[in-house]
């Protein structure tokens, strides 16, 4: 089942946000730390499975032309049913019922399984996130 977050549901979003985090093995910097605002400032949904929640999904609506989605992450156990899938689906309601045409995401690029997902579901290459180490640069 997928849901709008609560804040009761606070401790276990940060929980999945650190296992988010140590999985993510993509970019040679720490990832951001959760932050409760989250809850307040966006959109937060949760994939909900036997009354525990599996997989998380945030979505920032700031922005009148489009939503953005990070955070996404399905615990391993509940992977490969689909619950990705449903969230984005889920955000996808969320911005048709504001009006909004458009959401958007990013990506690491060597995130294939993310990417295959995302290009089933029907997503283009749009932009490129670009990375420099700044000691080379300067």
């Amino acid at each position: 089942m997928i849901r709008s977050a609560t804040a009761a549901d606070a401790e276990r979003l940060a929980e999945l946000w650190a296992a988010s985090n140590a999985e993510a093995t993509y970019t040679p910097y720490e990832p951001a730390a959760f932050d409760p605002a989250f809850l307040g400032t966006n959109t937060a949904l949760v994939a909900e499975e036997d009354g525990a929640l599996v997989g998380t999904l945030y979505l920032n609506t700031s922005n009148a032309g489009f939503g953005f989605v990070f955070g996404i992450y399905v615990v391993p156990e509940a992977r490969r049913r689909g619950i990705a899938e449903a969230l984005v689906r889920a955000a996808a309601r969320v911005l048709r019922d504001e009006g909004r045409p458009y959401l958007v995401l990013g990506v690491d690029t060597p995130n294939e399984a993310a990417r295959a997902l995302y290009a089933k579901l029907g997503f283009v290459d749009q932009a490129r996130t670009l990375r420099a180490d700044v000691d080379q640069l300067a």
